[in-house]
């Protein structure tokens, strides 16, 4: 009788303790549901059926969706797929961008800011990504820099200071390109060797002075409304400025160009330094042949990634060579921009007035408008 109760006892013990562990679980289970409901995303986005337009549009996009992630409290990712898929050229750095971490059937809305006129609501007024909260993931396309309008929108302005710890009353793109672009970004191993043998020749000893040069003489449809041989000006301002006035410096050219020749033309021309460029990476990144499309990608970001190496830059008045001047740690140091004296005229019309062109120093963000 006693060996009855006590065995009645003690099945009573171990059924309480399995009741209590699968009650804990369940409670583990939901607690973690509930943390996984907390996580909330925002996406940029650039697929194939995009209209993402050249590597410094997209990368307003990206800086621009990553600056809406940190003042939302969302978590950052990137879906870059348009011509080739990003991840095989560049990798995740500090920050985890990779799209395939978001959650299967995530529900999620899309937002399209295709339109200047966002740019100058984003100053005063989110509510357009606000009513989304309760979204897990947005997915953000856009080409236009907005986030400079953040950084002038009140409510967002004391945020940023706080939550990126910065204080500096002049807080912009500029002081935060080359932070944000190493966090997300380092080249695979494929195209780090290609770097490296370049920079060596850019940068071949601490007493070389790079000079680095983007010429765009633009596409088809827009070369009637820009001077002819306009590499001309870039090759006399660089021997002018640079080469013919300080002869003791040991100087390097880097030269990248949407038109091929223009490099062997430096090549040409420049004979007494040596000249350094990237062959084959002179074409539109939203233009790309169908056949090889990584590697043509690949060049292109490659001079990108070789620029933020720059000592001087003498950049035409496009995204790709500001932005690329922009990424160093002192974006404005020797910054000179080919683009037109008045700039209240490149505002009413910015693509189509490139005409009578001269060199800017651009030195502050009111030097040159830049979209």
């Amino acid at each position: 009788m006693m060996f009855k109760k006590s065995y009645l006892k003690f099945l009573l013990v171990v059924l309480m303790g399995i009741f209590w562990c699968i009650l804990y679980t369940k409670k583990l289970d939901l607690g973690q549901y509930k943390n996984f409901e907390k996580t909330k995303y925002i996406q940029y986005e650039c697929e194939e059926k995009d209209k993402c337009d050249g590597w410094g549009d997209r990368l307003k996009g990206v800086l621009s969706t990553y600056a809406f992630s940190l003042l939302l409290n969302r978590k950052f990712t990137m879906k870059m797929t348009k011509g080739c898929d990003l991840r095989d050229i560049l990798e995740p750095n500090e920050i985890n961008w990779d799209h395939e971490k978001l959650p299967k059937n995530i529900d999620s809305v899309e937002l399209k800011f295709a339109k200047r006129t966002f740019f100058d609501m984003f100053k005063t007024d989110y509510s357009l990504i606000e009513k989304h909260d309760n979204s897990s993931l947005i997915r953000v396309k856009t080409v236009y820099f907005l986030i400079d309008a953040l950084f002038n929108n009140k409510q967002f302005k004391q945020r940023i200071r706080e939550d990126l710890g910065i204080y500096k009353s002049d807080v912009n793109v500029a002081n935060l390109l080359n932070n944000w672009y190493k966090k997300m970004f380092k080249l695979n191993k494929k195209y780090q060797g290609r770097y490296d043998d370049l920079l060596k020749r850019m940068k071949p000893n601490t007493k070389t002075s790079s000079i680095c040069t983007q010429i765009r003489l633009g596409d088809p449809d827009q070369l009637q409304y820009r001077d002819k041989n306009l590499q001309k000006d870039f090759w006399k301002f660089v021997n002018e400025t640079f080469i013919n006035k300080f002869k003791n410096t040991l100087f390097t050219l880097y030269v990248t160009s949407d038109h091929e020749h223009i490099k062997q033309e430096a090549k040409d021309l420049f004979t007494g330094i040596d000249v350094v460029f990237n062959q084959n990476s002179s074409v539109h990144i939203d233009s790309i042949k169908e056949e090889n499309q990584c590697d043509q990608m690949a060049n292109i970001l490659l001079d990108f990634h070789l620029m933020q190496n720059c000592d001087i830059g003498v950049v035409s008045h496009s995204g790709f060579g500001i932005l690329a001047l922009w990424n160093r740690p002192n974006p404005f140091k020797d910054l000179y921009v080919y683009t037109v004296q008045d700039q209240e005229q490149m505002k009413q019309n910015y693509w189509f007035n490139r005409r009578n062109m001269t060199f800017k120093k651009f030195s502050n963000l009111n030097d040159v408008f830049f979209q």
